[in-house]
């Protein structure tokens, strides 16, 4: 047996192979794969469930819901009639038949058709755009439609909505056409759009349904484990290894179309000149040259177009900001993701220097992220900073090794996490290394984000009362830890693979032993964002592992302790409270709010367009609260000026703008210097 092995908080790779006979059909090779995945879970997962009736209770319900998640194929009929296999599914999975697996896809396909069927006749009569009625969204809480009937109306309503908000769309550029050409250059890209999406839906074979059902059998243990195939796995390693191939931009769906967010500075679209923050993506050249419509795609699927292999050509067709269009070829290449940096912080009323490090990921590979931090440490130390805010916003986590060696380098020796899988005793990792690099104040900003890895460092910092913790109302609230089991086989000479097993295997705890799961780790001081209001994080997921009231013990050290913290929150709450940027915040959490749980939309032309007018714009918000910050000021550290290129100025530069812009960095600010005035 080939075993490969990372110490890291989600990633352990172990290596076995089975005996495999030549030419097993398609269903033989499904057993194979879900007994290797059953024994693995059964073997391996930190939660032990009986796969009994229950089981095959919840696994019926869990595969419908991966079949038809937004509830627009099934009827409550439909469910009904496949309910004869809820109480046996358990005896499938052990005897490795698909009966109800069978079943359940082939109505599915059935249902398709007979719904695209449904869309083409709504398409091919005329729509009356002003009759008073509306849409009912579908969400977690909406049912399925009663019966044939239902659903084909909850359709018919599905395609007029799209008609008027394309409408909507094409009024406000064609104003010298009338209504009724508006009207038939819509329909025409619904149809289009339609008969796209349904090519696509016709297009899911079975072994991508299978796919589904080993995941549904796995959410079923925890929201963490997966399955990947060989494709998916090494995607992931990219990923996580910060090495992707792509054109270096992030995106948001604005009016159904994608929009460019950030550039990635040095990246393929930052090179060519012609790509800006707010251009919106109308088509996008498939590998064979044509275009494709972007309209109503979701980012996955977006960024499936964006896929391909170093060095080859993708064309975009954007409109601008000012409304022209232009054609831009940009060539893909490896992307570089951004690592840990700092800057210099200060404001024009006080003469005292704090340092930021912001660390996007606990990476590994080649120089990681313990030694890009040490040289950010040395750096900050270097210009004599008085205290240092580390931002792990957005990070998702990483390698639990990196982050060991990270918070040693603001603690003694001690213990500084904790481990159990299932059935042994806690395992207790330590900072072996006495040698501290930064013992002055330390301030970590966290965010709904901060996952894993990241809860793992605040929590623990905040366990050994070492700094103030900032930020969300939670973390993410992920304390379980993953490894990799491959799943390939190999016999007589032939190997075949099968793709790999993402595991919960174990919960980890911070220092003291307290755990982020689902609770996350709550910051000592809390700003309001966007997800004050919400669910949010491993909360949001229905079968996420629960939290548990351990056994904690009591962490302490020497290096530096913070002082009166309940002054700080004090003095926090006050400037939150008289902040404007945050009052938009607040405003700005209360309308996602609302946004979440509004799901009746009014169909009538007129009602829409003032619906939509009034509807929640993220970005009016925003502008209004990431605005240049008067008097607070972020330079490079002046070490690291000499020698830079080009790439370094243009990323420094952008770094500067967007922190001098941000409320959240400055109120991290003025509770630093609150510390080191108590």
């Amino acid at each position: 047996m080939k075993v490969k092995l990372y110490f890291c908080l989600f990633v352990g790779i172990g290596l076995a192979y089975c005996f495999f006979p030549k030419n097993k059909t398609k269903d033989s090779r499904n057993t194979v794969l879900l007994n290797r995945v059953v024994k693995q879970v059964q073997e391996r997962h930190f939660v032990e469930i009986p796969i009994d009736d229950n089981f095959s209770e919840l696994m019926f319900k869990q595969f419908i819901k991966k079949l038809d998640p937004d509830k627009i194929f099934f009827t409550q009929v439909d469910i009904q009639n496949l309910h004869e296999h809820q109480h046996s599914i358990d005896e499938e999975i052990t005897n490795g038949t698909f009966k109800f697996f069978n079943q359940a896809t082939k109505l599915l396909n059935e249902n398709i058709i007979k719904v695209e069927a449904y869309c083409q006749n709504e398409i091919d009569h005329d729509i009356d755009i002003y009759s008073n009625e509306v849409f009912n969204l579908k969400n977690k809480k909406s049912e399925y439609a009663k019966d044939d009937m239902e659903l084909q109306n909850y359709w018919r309503k599905k395609i007029k909505h799209k008609l008027i908000h394309q409408l909507s769309l094409i009024e406000k550029g064609a104003t010298k056409i009338s209504i009724e050409n508006q009207k038939k250059k819509a329909l025409s890209k619904v149809e289009k759009y339609y008969q796209n999406k349904f090519k696509k839906y016709k297009s899911i074979d079975e072994q991508k349904h299978f796919q589904q059902y080993l995941q549904a059998f796995l959410n079923l243990h925890d929201a963490q484990s997966a399955y990947m195939t060989p494709q998916e796995k090494e995607e992931w390693d990219l990923r996580i290894g910060r090495s992707l191939t792509g054109i270096g931009v992030n995106l948001n769906i604005i009016n159904e179309y994608p929009q460019i967010t950030k550039i990635t500075t040095g990246g393929p679209a930052w090179k060519t000149g012609k790509v800006n923050v707010g251009d919106v993506i109308l088509k996008i050249s498939h590998t064979d040259g044509t275009f494709v419509d972007t309209w109503g795609m979701q980012i996955k699927e977006f960024l499936s177009y964006l896929k391909g292999a170093k060095g080859s050509p993708v064309n975009l067709q954007l409109q601008k900001t000012n409304g022209e269009i232009e054609l831009v070829e940009i060539i893909r290449d490896e992307l570089k993701m951004e690592l840990a940096m700092s800057f210099i912080l200060n404001s024009a009323d006080d003469d005292r220097r704090i340092g930021y490090l912001m660390l996007p990921r606990f990476y590994s590979g080649g120089e990681d992220a313990a030694y890009d931090v040490s040289q950010e440490l040395e750096l900050l130390k270097a210009n004599k900073v008085d205290g240092i805010i580390f931002d792990v916003r957005n990070n998702r986590g990483g390698y639990s090794n990196i982050a060991i060696d990270i918070m040693g380098y603001f603690l003694e020796e001690g213990v500084v996490m904790q481990t159990q899988a299932r059935n042994q005793k806690r395992r207790l990792l330590k900072d072996d290394d006495a040698y501290v690099s930064f013992k002055g104040d330390l301030v970590v900003l966290v965010d709904s984000y901060s996952a894993s890895a990241s809860e793992l460092f605040a929590g623990t910092m905040q366990d050994y009362n070492r700094g103030v913790i900032v930020g969300s109302k939670a973390t993410f609230g992920k304390g379980s830890m993953q490894h990799f089991f491959d799943l390939d086989a190999e016999a007589d000479g032939e190997f075949l693979e099968l793709g790999s097993l993402k595991l919960t295997t174990s919960r980890f705890y911070t220092g003291c032993g307290n755990t982020p799961q689902t609770t996350g780790i709550i910051p000592d001081i809390q700003i309001p964002d966007d997800e004050t209001y919400i669910t949010s994080g491993e909360r949001r997921y229905d079968n996420s592992i629960p939290t548990e009231l351990s056994e904690k013990t009591i962490c302490t050290q020497t290096v530096n302790n913070v002082e009166n913290m309940e002054a700080l929150k004090e003095n926090s709450a006050k400037r939150i409270a008289k902040n404007k940027r945050f009052q938009i915040a607040e405003k700005k959490a209360l309308a996602i709010k609302e946004e979440q749980e509004s799901t009746t939309i009014p169909l009538n032309y007129d009602a829409f367009k003032r619906y939509q007018a009034n509807r929640f714009k993220p970005e009016e918000f925003d502008h209004k609260i990431f605005t240049k910050i008067p008097d607070f000021q972020v330079s490079v550290a002046p070490q690291e000026i000499v020698g830079r290129d080009s790439v370094a100025v243009s990323r420094d530069t952008r770094w500067i703008n967007k922190l001098e812009r941000d409320p959240y960095v400055q109120e991290c600010y003025w509770i630093m210097l609150d510390c080191l005035d108590s």
